[in-house]
């Protein structure tokens, strides 16, 4: 039997604090890996000079992508290799010595998986605190519900990054969740692993993230929901069936919160998103006043006297 070839490849901006520690987890890798891939992507600090200087310490290749972008970055490294399994590795992050192992031994030789989901930790740089995030056991509800793992814990197929060709470049977030979307309208034999948390995820502030960058991302992340809800009405109605009352309460908030943070769209994403009969609870953003409106004009109604609330 062949062996299972497997790759890193870490996409760097500005990450001349943490490079090196990335790095090193990914050389710790129990299960022999056959490239380490880091793509500088223009970083304007002193990254690039940091990759070749380690060079010498470790086995890795560097090269530069002009194009920004982690995606660019992403499938400029996946690219240039030739394993069955591709780790994307953020820079800030952190490998478990024996994930690669571990989730190669539950791939066990099949052609038909997309991607490993996995748990893992997110850790705050300034604080030092950490959550332990799960992998939803239903990957398509998991998918919906952003619970599907994230870039640096899963585990991708280079068979399926070839037949969806990579990331979406023009995509600035819901990166990795467009993707695993695109993969499992090919596969849905996605492999949800709980067992341990396998990765740690670090969270910087960056401060350079603006409010209107916060609200495009909310807005990205709802068109997507929208998609891959309608995909599931028509598709797989059956499991679209089994999504619960939580979750439409979760989607209905993030709807509102669209509203309230001046984005657009949100009663066409109510129409995508929500059931006929849904009834939201008193909430926050959910005062009785629009319940009641709601109830008796309709969802988009409420939502327009919101939005004109918002003005005075």
């Amino acid at each position: 039997m062949n062996r299972t070839s497997v790759s890193i490849v870490i996409p760097c901006y500005n990450v001349e604090q943490f490079v090196e520690q990335a790095i090193n987890s990914a050389q710790s890798q129990t299960y022999s890996i056959d490239q380490i891939i880091c793509v500088d992507n223009e970083s304007t600090d002193s990254t690039l000079d940091v990759l070749n200087s380690l060079k010498s310490k470790f086995d890795i290749t560097v090269v530069r992508e002009q194009k920004r972008g982690a995606p660019t970055a992403r499938n400029t490294g996946w690219r240039m290799c030739d394993s069955d399994w591709i780790q994307f590795l953020d820079a800030d992050d952190i490998l478990n010595p024996s994930k690669i192992e571990h989730q190669i031994s539950l791939i066990n030789s099949s052609t038909d998986v997309p991607f490993v989901a996995s748990r893992t930790i997110k850790r705050s740089v300034e604080t030092g605190e950490e959550k332990d995030w799960h992998v939803h056991h239903q990957p398509w509800h998991g998918l919906l519900q952003n619970k599907l793992g994230i870039t640096s814990a899963n585990l991708y197929s280079r068979r399926f990054l070839d037949l969806v060709n990579g990331w979406k470049e023009e995509l600035e977030s819901s990166q990795e969740y467009d993707l695993m979307f695109r993969m499992m309208r090919l596969s849905d034999k996605v492999i949800v692993d709980n067992a341990h948390p396998l990765s740690i995820i670090r969270s910087r502030s960056e401060g350079s993230i603006s409010a209107q960058n916060i609200k495009e991302n909310k807005h990205r992340f709802l068109r997507l929901m929208s998609e891959i809800g309608e995909y599931l009405k028509t598709e797989k109605p059956e499991i679209y069936s089994e999504l619960d009352d939580e979750f439409f309460q979760d989607m209905f908030i993030r709807i509102r919160l669209n509203t309230i943070d001046g984005g657009s769209n949100s009663s066409y994403f109510f129409k995508q998103l929500i059931p006929p009969g849904f009834t939201p609870k008193v909430h926050e953003f959910t005062p009785k006043w629009f319940k009641g409106i709601m109830r008796i004009f309709g969802f988009g109604v409420a939502d327009k006297i919101q939005a004109f609330r918002r003005r005075f």
